[in-house]
């Protein structure tokens, strides 16, 4: 147990090592908090920040599973975002999606039918342009939240994951004027789906909202700190039940 736990702790270093650095994070995104809290020591929630020009490019994924089956993803994810951003030149959110989807799913399929297997990420990817004020987003699965003058808005992603079985889909891009002040809401599951509270219950989407709700108003780390009081004061003596990723992004 010890070697295992050994080696999967240096796996969390290597991990950590190709997640975006505290500096390149914040020198995109001054005004931002991110939660990061793996279930199993590695996770397979990741997120991935890159520049083109004026064009500010941020993912926050969400891998099939967790511990190490979910970290692997988690990397294969990652470079290929690298791969796609960076050689083949694709930055507009809903075809870096598309583009994604098509390689994880060739990686996926092996000729045993074990492996054509659902195994793929839900996604959602936002491309801020602070010069225009305009902000592009696409998703898979996943829900932008968006506070403009103390209101709250949800806009829903393409309901189809990315890397499943489904072939030759195309994931629908959004564009959003954005003013100072707005704020921005990217995450996976892992928080609404937490257990815990009195009746040992998930927090849900509604609990969720209810709470950034409560403290959007106050500065981004202070909204941290509160997110991960609360959320561990909900979970208790409650197992972690996923990996945690929240970001929040003030403009």
């Amino acid at each position: 147990n010890k070697d295992i736990t050994d080696s999967i702790n240096y796996a969390k270093r290597i991990q950590d090592s190709v997640l975006p650095e505290d500096v390149a994070f914040y020198d995109h995104f001054p005004d931002a908090f991110v939660i990061y809290k793996p279930r199993d020591i590695v996770s397979g929630d990741f997120f991935w920040v890159n520049r083109k020009g004026d064009e500010v490019i941020i993912a926050c994924g969400d891998c099939t599973g967790h511990g190490v089956p979910g970290a692997f993803l988690s990397l294969i994810g990652q470079q290929l975002l690298r791969e796609i951003f960076d050689i083949k030149r694709i930055t507009e959110p809903s075809l870096i999606i598309k583009e994604l989807d098509k390689s994880i799913a060739r990686m996926m399929q092996k000729e045993q039918e074990e492996f054509t297997t659902k195994d793929g990420m839900d996604l959602i990817i936002c491309s801020f342009n602070f010069k225009t004020n305009k902000m592009k987003w696409s998703a898979a699965m996943r829900p932008l939240v968006m506070y403009r003058d103390n209101k709250r808005e949800m806009y829903r992603g393409t309901r189809m994951s990315v890397g499943g079985e489904n072939k030759g889909r195309d994931y629908a891009q959004h564009e959003l004027d954005i003013q100072k002040g707005d704020l921005f809401y990217l995450f996976s599951d892992g928080y609404p789906d937490q257990f815990g509270g009195p009746d040992r219950k998930k927090m849900k989407i509604t609990g969720m909202f209810k709470l950034l709700d409560e403290v959007h108003s106050k500065t981004m780390q202070d909204q941290r700190i509160v997110l991960n009081h609360r959320l561990r004061s909900w979970q208790g003596d409650v197992a972690q039940t996923d990996d945690i990723l929240v970001i929040g992004i003030k403009v």
